[in-house]
């Protein structure tokens, strides 16, 4: 399933559009500056052409950075594919055991459950046979 992270980021597709209708320039009450020669600097302007000196921009180049702010946005709700759980399979291990088969592995040093003395190859046997029923359940 695709979803986003954070949904409301989608609100920053508003802003260029808040941007457009707020003057970007400051509006005073009075002349900062006077100057004499005014008239000719308003002849001036209003002999070059209507255009605004904002953008310039093509309408190509206007597409591609609309598409690329509605990109930006886009990443910035990170966009997210939740699959299904998968499920997992426990690893299995293998395990190699060694046992001593010498001559001292007959020493009898070891007690058992009924506390009689057995070999230490008996004691072994005894502990790796525990060992391996409490492992049967696994894989």
């Amino acid at each position: 399933m695709f979803e986003f992270a954070y949904p409301w980021v989608f609100v920053l597709l508003l802003l260029p559009f808040a941007i457009n209708k707020m003057p970007l320039y400051y509006r005073a009450n009075r002349f900062a500056l006077r100057i004499s020669f005014k008239e000719d600097i308003d002849a001036i302007n209003s002999a070059k052409s209507d255009v605004s000196g904002i953008s310039r921009a093509t309408s190509v180049q206007k597409a591609l950075l609309a598409l690329l702010y509605l990109l930006v946005v886009t990443a910035l709700a990170k966009p997210q594919y939740i699959a299904k759980p998968l499920s997992q399979d426990v690893s299995q291990r293998e395990l190699l055991v060694s046992i001593d088969l010498s001559g001292s592995m007959q020493t009898k040093d070891f007690k058992d459950a009924n506390g009689t003395l057995i070999n230490r190859l008996d004691a072994v046997k005894m502990v790796l046979g525990n060992f391996f029923k409490a492992r049967q359940g696994e894989k």
